[in-house]
């Protein structure tokens, strides 16, 4: 999917391996660069304008699939979630065994991109090349870390558990929390795009 960015010059940060930062510092440039150019999604016609409707169709959203590079090989892993708009811009929350391929990854690289998807419906055709889908989604990106200030780490746990439809008392075991990680993605770029059927 073709997608524009939406970037806060504020939010960008280098990756956490220190022999990646030459390579990122350029890509980042080039990134700020395409922005300024005014780089456009192909389909103008299917692209979402506005956070206030890119949130809307997030919220939409059941899960968000967190794109990750293990060195040189792409890993995906599809995941729960939470988000908060602030002063500072949208953040994500999710929630995480406190080991595992994911929490190694990040540990070496927070560079992060992740995508969700809602509203699909084939729509069918006469003919094969006539189908199509209706469909709305999110693609962004930013930069991942595991949350340690034990405040934030249980209200982010508020926020997924509300989300998900749990209505009662907040209240977290000890034992839980002692095995679960908090993960937070700071929100650097992200655009929405959507077909609804004719």
């Amino acid at each position: 999917m073709e997608f524009s960015v939406i970037i806060s010059y504020d939010n960008l940060s280098a990756p956490n391996d220190p022999e990646a930062a030459g390579t990122y510092a350029t890509r980042q440039m080039d990134l700020v660069r395409s922005v300024e150019k005014g780089i456009r999604m192909r389909r103008t016609d299917r692209e979402v304008k506005g956070q206030d409707q890119i949130l809307a169709i997030l919220e939409r959203c059941e899960v968000l699939r967190l794109g990750l590079c293990d060195g040189g090989q792409p890993y995906i892993v599809p995941m729960n979630f939470a988000y908060v708009e602030g002063d500072t811009g949208i953040v994500l929350y999710f929630h995480s065994a406190l080991e595992g391929r994911k929490i190694d990854i990040i540990r070496h690289n927070n560079r992060v991109c992740f995508e969700g998807d809602c509203d699909f419906g084939l729509i069918r055709g006469s003919r094969a090349c006539d189908w199509s889908a209706e469909y709305a989604s999110v693609i962004g990106e930013g930069t991942i870390e595991l949350v340690q200030e034990e405040k934030e780490r249980q209200e982010a746990l508020g926020y997924l558990m509300r989300r998900y439809g749990f209505t009662g008392e907040l209240v977290f075991a000890p034992k839980v929390l002692q095995k679960t990680a908090v993960l937070k993605i700071k929100v650097s770029g992200i655009s929405g795009k959507q077909r609804k059927k004719q």
